[in-house]
This record gives C-alpha cells, sequence and structure tokens, in this order.
C-alpha cells in the first residue's frame, strides 16, 4: 500500500524558507472517534474514550498514513460502541485498500456497521461484491463499478438532514434522501460477526487506516482536506522575490512551473495552477527564487522524538529569525504573528 507522502525542496540565496499550509477548516470540530492505528490497536486517538477491540486475524500493517490494520476476509473485525446520532447529521470516512473481491465468498465487504435501539447490526457501509459498488445497505447503492482491488481509495458516508450521499476520492458516487435510525456504530471490517455464513458476516478483506466519525455532515472542501493530510499542495513563503515553484505528481508524472506574486509573502497553489492530484499520491514541490533584500523570515527545525510513546507527549523544534542571506538574527526583526509553533503535543492515544 502506498503512504501518502510530499516533498518540498527550497533553492537559492534563502535556502530555510517558513511553510504554511493555507487556511484550513477544523477537522476536530465534532469528531466523535478516530482511530489513527497508527499504533496497531483501535484506541480512540480523538481523545472520547471510544477504544476498539481487535478481533480475530487481524494485522499491522504499512497504512495510508503510517500504520494501518490488514482484515483478512474470514473471521477479523473490531467491536466499538461508538454513538451515531440516526436521525441527526454525521459523517464516516476512512482509508481503504481492498485485497480481494470475490462474490462467490460473500456479496458485501463491510468497513462498518450500525445498529438500531434494538442492538441488532441492521446497516452496513461497504460494497457489493458482484457490482463492486458501494453502499449503505439498505438504504444507498451506487450504480458505477468502483470498488477496485490494491489501490488506495478515501471514503465518505455522510448524513445531512435527510439526504445520505457517499463520496468516493473526493467525487459524490452516491445520493439519495433517507431517514436512518440506526443509533450507534457497532462493528469495523465486518457486519455480523455471529452470524455462521459469510453472506452474513459481510467481511472486508484489505487494509483499513485513518478512520472518523463524525457529528456533523462534512461538506467537499473538508472531505478533501482530509484525504489530502500528509500531501503539501499548497502555503507561502517569506523571504523570496519573484519565487518559482514547480509541483511535481511522481504518481502520474504530471508537472506545472508557474511563478509566484514578486511580494515579501509569496503564495502557491499547486491544484489551482492545474495540478491533478488525487488522494493517495505523491506530490513533490520545488521552491526557487531570489531573496529579498530586506525581507526577514522564519527558519523551522525538524520535530524531535515526542517525549512520550503514549498518554500524551510534547515534541519540540526550534524555530530562529533569518536575514535574507540566511543569517540567524534577533527574533524582533521577524513578524511575531507569522511565528511558527516549537512545541505541539504528541501521541495522545492512551497507553494499553
Amino acid at each position: 500500500m502506498l503512504k501518502i507522502k510530499s516533498r518540498i525542496q527550497a533553492l537559492g540565496i534563502a535556502a530555510a524558507l517558513m511553510l504554511s499550509g493555507t487556511a484550513a477548516a477544523d477537522l476536530n470540530k465534532g469528531l466523535v472517534a478516530y482511530w489513527s492505528f497508527d499504533d496497531c490497536t483501535a484506541n480512540d486517538a480523538g481523545g472520547n474514550g471510544y477504544h476498539g477491540i481487535l478481533n480475530g486475524n487481524i494485522s499491522c500493517t504499512e497504512g495510508m498514513i503510517n500504520k494501518g490494520l490488514s482484515f483478512d476476509g474470514v473471521d477479523s473485525y473490531i467491536d466499538i460502541n461508538v454513538p451515531l446520532a440516526g436521525a441527526g447529521n454525521w459523517s464516516v470516512c476512512a482509508w481503504l485498500n481492498t485485497a480481494k473481491i470475490d462474490s462467490n465468498a460473500t456479496d458485501w465487504q463491510t468497513i462498518v456497521a450500525a445498529s438500531d435501539k434494538t442492538e441488532a447490526a441492521t446497516v452496513k457501509m461497504g460494497f457489493l461484491t458482484e457490482s463492486a459498488a458501494f453502499g449503505i445497505y439498505p438504504l444507498l447503492t451506487a450504480e458505477a463499478k468502483i470498488a477496485t482491488v490494491n489501490k488506495n481509495s478515501f471514503i465518505c458516508y455522510t448524513k445531512s438532514g435527510n439526504s445520505l450521499n457517499i463520496i468516493k476520492d473526493g467525487t459524490t458516487i452516491a445520493g439519495g434522501h433517507s431517514s436512518p435510525g440506526f443509533t450507534a456504530l457497532k462493528t469495523i471490517g465486518m457486519w455480523q460477526p455471529s452470524a455462521s455464513s459469510p453472506f452474513d458476516k459481510a467481511p472486508f478483506n484489505g487494509i483499513l487506516d485513518e478512520l472518523r466519525v463524525y457529528s456533523r455532515a462534512l461538506n467537499k472542501e473538508e472531505i478533501q482536506q482530509l484525504s489530502h493530510i500528509g500531501q503539501d499542495v499548497s502555503g507561502s513563503t517569506n523571504g523570496y522575490a519573484a519565487l518559482n515553484v514547480t509541483c511535481t505528481n511522481k504518481t502520474s508524472g504530471q508537472s506545472v512551473v508557474f511563478a509566484s506574486s514578486n511580494t515579501p509573502t509569496s503564495t502557491w497553489n499547486c491544484e489551482q495552477k492545474g495540478l491533478a492530484v488525487n488522494p493517495g499520491d505523491q506530490v513533490d514541490v520545488l521552491l526557487s527564487g531570489w531573496a529579498h533584500l530586506t525581507g526577514f523570515f522564519w527558519e523551522k527545525g525538524n520535530w524531535l522524538p515526542c517525549s512520550q510513546m503514549c498518554g500524551g507527549g510534547i515534541q519540540m523544534r526550534s524555530v530562529t529569525c533569518k536575514n535574507p542571506r540566511g543569517q540567524i538574527v534577533d527574533s524582533a526583526k521577524c513578524d511575531s504573528a507569522s511565528r511558527p509553533y516549537s512545541l505541539q503535543s504528541c501521541n495522545i492515544q492512551f497507553c494499553n
């Protein structure tokens, strides 16, 4: 499974740049549960304590971002109990990479399953194996053959009012109106674990990663932002004039080259300049140009290792003010409002 990654290179007199992403939505707003699987468990990294229990043959492997969990398509699943407002708005999003699609083995593969007040697992979110169409059984199914083997896909199931939508890799592939009454997510990777028939189990066969549950319907821009975590396709720099930007999608081979504005703070956006970026693509960005003779900028060092393996730690990095020739100067010469953080929290997941 390919990992999301990007690389930013800088050339010119002021080789060190302050890079920052464009204005982004708060992706923690309404976050109910978040399983990153980075610690090879189903601990809830969202901080609300909705930890899952691994069952069957689940293995830890390379995911889209750090680690993911691999399900064997037979008896592997995760027990969870996460409230989901069936009558309200919600979103369920995850990365997936399907290892095998076999309609003779089962008619569905389940990403997550939900229950109503009777505790029965009545709804499954996944895809049909015969038609390879994503769906929310029994409420909504896409018509196109869109589930593919050994390919990374970012899928979101959302409900806004009475509108249900399925969004794959930034494109809405199914939509309809319904009033589902299920109130909780019960399992990951299987529909009905206690069933004897694989057609009732509907197990997932492949890798799941970065599974998030929200108590609101994410919009298209927020879903795109989630799918681009780890990809630097836009940003800004201080200290450069006549900035030249070369964006290369290493996965597709496409490149775009453009000049940014001749101002002390230059912004760049590869996608707005025509670079096609799909979730999971590797993007390289090369910045080059001449430094402003009067410009000062912040230089960020790399983050040091987290102080704790779990339970909440601290990461530190150096942040220094430099003149256009790359020499360290007094911090007062740089814009204090744009100073990058030198501390951040890390490994917030609960310890076993």
